[in-house]
């Protein structure tokens, strides 16, 4: 399991070291129209059955609801923390909202996320998650950066119920 736990950190190290040449706009701002926003993050969230058939940012009631916490950086956004909300079926689709907004509160993108998961393996890593981040909408300075919809894969680490770890990476 500790190879586990550091193969994971060294990934998310490496995709945040390599990320992607940015681009700038005519008067040198990071844009990431072209470049997306080449981010990674890390939350902690709780999962639990989905009884009363709750939705986030619209789609379909999923089984489990979960709700998250965590940080990230990106170099065109800077460091971030991040608010998650979605509906899961596990293994199955995953729908809802992520909000990431600058340590002063003055800058925030939502995004509505769709994709999918599978099954946890023998040491309870789910490692076959990805979807799409769609911006829903933006404030501040995150306003003009011309977000484009972005790809997302994620490792998550099912804990003890019902307590889930998420790593994300972003392009």
């Amino acid at each position: 399991m500790r190879k586990t736990v550091f193969a994971v950190a060294a990934l998310s190290l490496a995709s945040l070291v390599s990320t992607q040449a940015l681009a700038r706009n005519e008067n040198g701002q990071r844009n990431a129209s072209e470049a997306g926003i080449a981010a990674t993050m890390t939350l902690t969230a709780v999962a639990v059955k989905n009884t009363e058939g709750t939705t986030f940012c619209g789609g379909a009631p999923l089984d489990f609801i979960g709700e998250g916490h965590g940080v990230g950086f990106s170099p065109v956004l800077g460091p971030f923390t991040v608010f998650l909300q979605k509906g899961i079926d596990s293994p199955g689709p995953m729908h809802g909202c992520i909000t990431l907004t600058s340590p002063d509160g003055a800058d925030s993108v939502e995004f509505i996320f769709d994709g999918s998961e599978g099954n946890p393996d023998s040491s309870n890593f789910i490692t076959d998650a990805s979807g799409t981040m769609t911006v829903k909408s933006a404030t501040g300075k995150f306003a003009d950066l011309n977000i484009p919809t972005l790809q997302a894969t994620a490792v998550f680490y099912v804990g003890q119920s019902p307590t889930v770890t998420a790593y994300y990476s972003i392009n």
